[in-house]
C-alpha cells in the first residue's frame, strides 16, 4: 500500500518555519510515496500574530522546482488549506479558482470571526453552544462555497480544549449528520487528520464515531493528513489511522490530482 499524506505545511505557511525542501526530504525518509502540500490561506484571520497570507507565485515556483528534483523519490502535488469564514467566501472562491491547485481543503479555524486556537471563540459559551455554533457556521460555509475537495479536521474544537475532549459531543451529532449528508450529496469528502494524536484528543480529528457515521451515510471520499509542520510528523501514525478507517468500514483512502479523486486500497 502506498503511503499518502494530503495535509502538511512548509515555511510558505505563516505558522511553519521549515523550508519546503526539508519537508520533502523528511517525507521521503518517513516512507511517504505521495505527498500534497496544503499551505495555509486565511482571509481576515482575527489575530494580530498571523495574517496567513500565501504568496502563491513563490509557492508554485518552489514546488515545481522540488517536484522535478525529487521526481524519482516521491510524487508531489500542490494544494491549499483554505480557512473558511462566512464573510469572506467570495474572496476564497476567487483565490481558489486562480490557484490551479491539485487539492483544496476547506477548514474552519474561526467562528464569528473569532479564532479557535487561542480560544477567543470559547469565551462566555457552554460546550454545547460552542459546538453548535461551530457546526452551524460550517454548514453555512459549505452551502455557500463548494470549490473544495474535503473538509479538514471536522471536530477541530476537540483539539484545543480539555473540556471539549471530555464533552459528550453526541449531543450535537444531529448537526454533524446534516453536514455529512450535505458533503456526500455534493460529491465532497472529509479528511482524517492524524494531527490530533499530538494534542489532548490523542485521537484523530474527527473522532472515529464521526468517521463511522460518514461511512454509514454512504461517504467514500476520505483523505489522510498528518497536518505536519515539522518533518518528523509527516505520515505520523499512518498505520494506526488506517486501522481506525478499516474499523469504520473504509476499504480505500483517497487522494487527488488536478482536483480529481483517486483511490488507494487500504491493506
Amino acid at each position: 500500500m502506498k503511503k499518502i499524506d494530503y495535509h502538511l505545511h512548509s515555511s510558505f505557511s505563516e505558522d511553519c518555519s521549515i523550508e519546503m525542501k526539508e519537508m520533502v526530504e523528511g517525507a521521503i525518509k518517513n516512507g511517504v510515496n505521495i505527498l500534497c502540500f496544503t499551505e495555509h490561506k486565511d482571509f481576515d484571520y482575527p489575530h494580530e500574530e498571523f495574517t496567513f497570507h500565501l504568496d502563491n507565485e513563490a509557492y508554485t515556483n518552489r514546488f515545481l522546482e522540488l517536484k522535478d528534483i525529487y521526481k524519482r523519490d516521491i510524487t508531489l502535488y500542490r494544494g491549499v488549506e483554505m480557512g473558511l469564514q462566512k464573510h469572506v467566501l467570495t474572496d476564497i472562491d476567487k483565490f481558489v479558482k486562480a490557484g490551479a491547485y491539485d487539492f483544496v481543503i476547506g477548514s474552519q479555524h474561526c467562528v464569528d470571526n473569532k479564532e479557535l486556537y487561542y480560544k477567543t471563540y470559547f469565551q462566555g459559551k457552554t460546550m454545547k453552544e460552542i459546538f453548535r455554533g461551530y457546526y452551524d457556521e460550517l454548514l453555512y460555509n459549505i452551502t455557500n462555497f463548494n470549490d473544495f475537495n474535503v473538509v479538514g479536521h471536522l471536530d477541530l474544537i476537540r483539539r484545543y480544549s480539555d473540556e471539549a475532549v471530555a464533552y459528550n459531543f453526541h449531543e450535537v451529532m444531529d448537526n454533524v449528520e446534516v453536514i455529512l449528508r450535505k458533503l456526500i450529496s455534493d460529491g465532497k469528502g472529509i479528511e482524517v487528520n492524524a494531527g490530533g494524536f499530538f494534542y489532548p484528543t490523542a485521537m484523530t480529528n474527527p473522532h472515529p464515531n464521526i468517521l463511522k457515521l460518514y461511512k454509514e451515510l454512504g461517504g467514500e471520499i476520505i483523505t489522510y493528513g498528518s497536518d505536519a509542520h515539522v518533518p518528523q510528523k509527516i505520515g505520523a501514525n499512518y498505520e494506526k489511522t488506517m486501522d481506525i478507517l478499516k474499523d469504520a468500514g473504509f476499504k480505500y483512502i483517497s487522494w487527488f490530482e488536478g482536483r480529481k479523486v483517486e483511490f488507494e486500497k487500504i491493506k
